[in-house]
C-alpha cells in the first residue's frame, strides 16, 4: 500500500485538541440538539434526542403528501431551510429526514417554526392523523391524534 503521507498529521491534529475545548464543543451540539428537538416537538413533530452528535435523524410526520426527496427539494425551495433527505443515506432512509445542527439555537429554532409553517401550508394530506406520539390532542396542524 502506498498512502500519501499528507492525510497523517491531519488524523492526529484532532488528538491534540485540548480537552477544555473538546468538551466546550460537545456542550454547544448537546444545547443545539435540545433547542431543535424542543422546537420540532413545540410544533407537533416529536424527534428522538440522540445522546451525542450534530445530526438529528427524524421518520417524516403523519399525513404529508411528500416524499423525502419531494420535502427536502420543496422546503429548500420555499423557505431556505435546508434537510438531507433520507434516501441519500441508502434505501433505509426513505421516509427520514436529517437535520444537520450546524447553526446556533435561535437560528435552530426559527428554522422549526419555518419548517412547521410549510408542513402546515400545504405539503400534508388534511385526511390524516398527526403521528405525535403526545396522545390524544390536536396538534398544529389541526389534525387530531388518539
Amino acid at each position: 500500500l502506498n498512502h500519501f503521507l499528507g492525510i497523517q498529521p491531519i488524523g492526529l491534529a484532532p488528538l491534540n485538541i485540548p480537552q477544555p475545548r473538546l468538551q466546550a464543543d460537545a456542550q454547544t451540539w448537546a444545547r443545539r440538539r435540545i433547542a431543535m428537538t424542543a422546537a420540532l416537538a413545540e410544533q407537533g413533530w416529536a424527534v428522538a434526542l440522540p445522546e451525542a452528535g450534530m445530526y438529528l435523524w427524524a421518520r417524516l410526520p403523519a399525513g404529508l403528501a411528500l416524499d423525502d426527496l419531494q420535502f427536502a427539494k420543496q422546503l429548500v425551495a420555499q423557505t431556505g431551510v435546508a434537510l438531507s433527505p433520507g434516501r441519500a443515506f441508502g434505501p433505509g432512509g426513505v421516509g427520514y429526514v436529517r437535520f444537520a445542527l450546524v447553526q446556533p439555537e435561535a437560528v435552530l429554532r426559527q428554522a422549526a417554526g419555518e419548517i412547521w409553517a410549510f408542513c402546515r401550508s400545504g405539503a400534508k394530506d388534511l385526511g390524516a392523523r398527526c403521528g405525535c406520539p403526545r396522545g390524544p390532542h390536536t396538534c398544529e396542524w389541526g389534525l387530531p391524534w388518539g
